[in-house]
């Protein structure tokens, strides 16, 4: 059965405790004052829950993999009216992590993110507050949001071929 833990972004472990027989495996629940915690760093009014489950494992002699689903409920501010926009979602999280990179010879960009250790841990709690704050949506809007449009007169002035259309006049 899974340890369970409260979240904290400052949550490491020790890369050389984890072998491949033995992977770690953690169920994280953030407690209210750490939701108002990232709320706050990342600019949310609130995250009202956040939880998850990691699996951590080694999978090479000097690679860790970090493998994870978290859920998530969050208020931000509209980015047209300021009113309150509720969202839940899920997401998962694929990381991993090495000793050095002397002997990488290519990086897929469309792989699974590949970090260093920091001096032997590997920084799960930092990589989970930064998969909340990807995951969740970029410029949310409120439904009832009006929608902006630029004023008629200047679509004309800023049409690419204006003035091309003068020459043919």
């Amino acid at each position: 059965m899974p340890a369970s833990c409260d979240f904290d972004p400052e949550l490491k472990l020790t890369a050389s405790l984890i072998t491949k027989s033995t992977p770690e495996k953690l169920v994280i629940i953030a407690s209210d004052g750490m939701c108002a915690a990232l709320a706050e760093r990342f600019g949310y009014i609130a995250i009202d829950a956040f939880s998850g489950k990691i699996e951590v494992r080694r999978i090479s002699s000097s690679c860790w993999q970090m493998k994870g689903v978290f859920s998530a409920e969050i208020i931000q501010s509209c980015v047209v009216s300021g009113e309150p926009v509720r969202e839940k979602f899920q997401f998962e999280l694929l990381e991993r992590y090495l000793e050095t990179l002397e002997n990488v010879e290519e990086i897929d960009p469309m792989g699974v993110d590949v970090e260093l250790l920091e001096n032997g841990m590997i920084p799960a709690g930092e990589a989970i507050s930064q998969a909340l704050a990807v995951h969740a949506t970029a410029w949310p809007r409120h439904p009832d949001a009006p929608i902006l449009a630029p004023p008629p007169e200047l679509k004309e002035q800023n049409h690419p071929f204006a003035k091309l259309s003068e020459l043919k006049k």
